[in-house]
Parts: C-alpha cells; structure tokens; sequence
C-alpha cells in the first residue's frame, strides 16, 4: 500500500506533525511502500516521494496530484494529523477482500462516540461515522472507475462527496473495527479560522452533488 499525505508545514509544528504521521505510518505497518507528501510549503520529507502545490488549498485536488506518483494496487488519503497502530492497513485489505472497493479504519477517539467498542466491521456510505474522511484506503480500480476524486469542494464535505461518488458507481466502502488509526482533530486547521473552508463549502457540495448525479 502507497500513502498520500496532504500538508501544510508554514510553521514548526505542523511540520513536526508532518513527521510525526509519517513516522507512525512506518512504525506501524511493514506493508507501506511509497510514502507521498503533497506539501505547499518549500520542504522535503526524507525517505518520502514530496510533491509541491502551489495553488489555493482543495483537499481532493491535492490528493489527485498526490496519486500521480503512486504505484500500488491500493493506496491511502490521509490527512497529517494521524496516528497509526500496529498492522491497519494489513487488516484493511483482508477486510476489503473482492467485496469492497474502498475502507476507513477505526479512530477510536472518534468513532467511539458513533459505535461504542465496536467489535464487527460496517459497511455505508455516511462521512465520519463511516467514511472516516481523514484516512481513505482506496483500490486502483476504485480511483479508475470514479474517475479521480471530485474537487468541487475544497475541505469540508470532501468525504460527503467522496461517499456519492462511490454510489454512483456502485462501489461499496466498510469501517474496518480492528484497523485503528486516531485522528488529531482540529489540528490541521488549529488557530486558524478557515470559514472558506469548512461552512462555506455548503453551497459547493450542494452542486458537486448534483453534477455527480446528474451526469
């Protein structure tokens, strides 16, 4: 499995928290092949493919550049607030098996409050509960038959749309329970205000949406 790791390191913690996920990710799975960091900021990341953007920030389309410069018959979009434990994306595969094109692993810090000490996988379609937005597993053959994924909207609703375009194409998406890996919420985004990117995406989702299902 190959990773995608969106990032902004404008200042010493984020990229210390950069560094952090990639070195959880490699700590916590043996399977990881490429390591790609799309990063707006002039920095590299050893021992990782780093991948420079200079447009406005839009989560899908830095992901999509991302994934350019991967190879593996599956892949993760991640975000760089994460924490990995031990084998997940081992577990993810085994779990998709041929039945499912796209997974979440279980953040217990999160999912907790949806499913309690979940011991069975779920399969669905809702963001965060189900579609843990901040770690996407994807096959190829997923990302080749949804076409990339949508960037009509830049953060917020991402996996909204990531989750119509997936029933649009007739592909199922499970939460793997004994895959973990937590989510630093709010870091990303931490002392920052970014209306322009969370509730002002609302209006955006609302016509990839439709551009999805009307196409």
């Amino acid at each position: 499995m190959d990773l995608v790791i969106v990032s902004d390191a404008f200042d010493v913690m984020r990229k210390d928290m950069t560094l952090e996920t990639i070195a959880s990710a490699k700590r916590a799975e043996k399977t990881i092949e490429t390591i790609v960091v799309v990063e707006k900021q002039p920095v590299e990341y050893p021992g990782c493919v780093t991948v420079h953007y200079d447009f406005p920030f839009n989560y899908h389309k830095c992901m999509n550049l991302g994934i350019q410069s991967t190879k593996g018959n599956y892949f993760a979009i991640c975000n760089n607030d994460l924490i990995f434990y031990y084998d997940w994306a081992t577990k993810i595969v085994e779990a998709m098996g041929t039945e499912y094109g796209s997974a979440s692993p279980f953040a217990h810090n999160v999912h907790v409050q949806f499913w309690g000490e979940l011991k069975h996988n779920i399969e669905g379609y809702d963001a965060r509960s189900i579609i843990a937005g901040w770690c996407i597993v994807l096959k190829r053959e997923t990302y080749e038959k949804i076409g990339k994924l949508h960037e009509g909207v830049r953060f917020w609703y991402s996996d909204n749309i990531y989750g119509e375009q997936l029933k649009k194409a007739g592909i199922k998406h499970i939460l793997v329970h004994n895959a973990r890996v937590d989510h630093l919420e709010s870091k990303t985004l931490f002392a920052v205000s970014h209306q322009d990117l969370t509730h002002d995406q609302l209006e955006n989702y609302r016509k990839a949406y439709a551009e999805i299902w009307n196409s």
